[in-house]
């Protein structure tokens, strides 16, 4: 029991990690408006993250990522936010940013508007990036023995990604609703599954509206390559959260 402890302890030091780094990275008055959306926010409340294992590495990685890019070291950064996307994929998303002013980049190269291929800056997050997920990898081998585990991890990723679940945020969720499908209309206490007619629809509806969930997703890449113009790095990282 007390080595539980211990280990669910950990989540709580790096929650503690995250503030001093925010700190670091972007000064006291930043990290009181984190501190306070964070302690307000009731989506990541300790009754939904706290109690298990490892729930915050990915975001403590993240946030090591934001924070080196503000700071000026974009090696750190790609490396951190690519140990983040070996935790959980998602937080993969956070590179779109820097990826979107890297394609403009080599798209005003080759019109011959730009001198350079690719910065140094976006060289050194490439760099980052590749060596960690090439390291942190082989190094897992020992442990894992061998790929399978990777395609494990993927499928049950895909698993739960495609489990329509009541606690579901973000953009599928509000694509795929609709007013007469909701819970208290389609939850059938009778059936074993309660909720497999509400996740048949959630389905039905994403499904029928893939193109403007796609469009929107290709949407906001574009924005994000458009302003990255103007933007630095870190911000459009920051902005990828979205």
């Amino acid at each position: 029991e007390n080595r539980i402890g211990w280990l669910v302890s950990i989540d709580a030091l790096l929650y503690a990690l995250i503030f001093l780094l925010i700190y670091w990275a972007f000064g006291l008055e930043i990290c009181g408006v984190a501190m306070l959306m964070w302690s307000t926010g009731y989506p990541w409340h300790y009754d939904w993250t706290g109690g298990s294992f490892g729930r915050v590495p990915w975001l403590f990685m993240t946030t090591l990522g934001v924070c080196a890019l503000k700071r000026g070291l974009p090696f750190l950064g790609g490396a951190a936010i690519t140990w983040a996307m070996l935790l959980r994929l998602f937080p993969g998303a956070f590179i779109a940013g820097v990826t979107a002013k890297i394609v403009y980049g080599c798209v005003q190269f080759f019109r011959g508007k730009q001198s350079v291929f690719m910065t140094k800056e976006h060289w050194r997050v490439t760099l980052g990036c590749t060596t960690a997920l090439v390291g942190l990898v082989l190094c897992s081998l020992f442990v894992v023995g061998n790929f399978g585990a990777y395609g494990e991890f993927y499928d049950n990723t895909m698993k739960h990604k495609q489990t329509k679940l009541t606690d579901h945020m973000g953009l599928p969720t509000m694509i795929s609703y609709h007013p007469d499908h909701v819970g208290k209309k389609k939850k059938r206490a009778r059936l074993d599954d309660p909720w497999s007619l509400w996740k048949q629809h959630r389905k039905d509806n994403l499904q029928n509206r893939k193109l403007l969930h796609y469009g929107l997703i290709l949407g906001l890449f574009g924005l994000l390559m458009y302003i990255g113009r103007r933007r630095s790095d870190w911000e459009v990282t920051s902005l990828s959260a979205l």
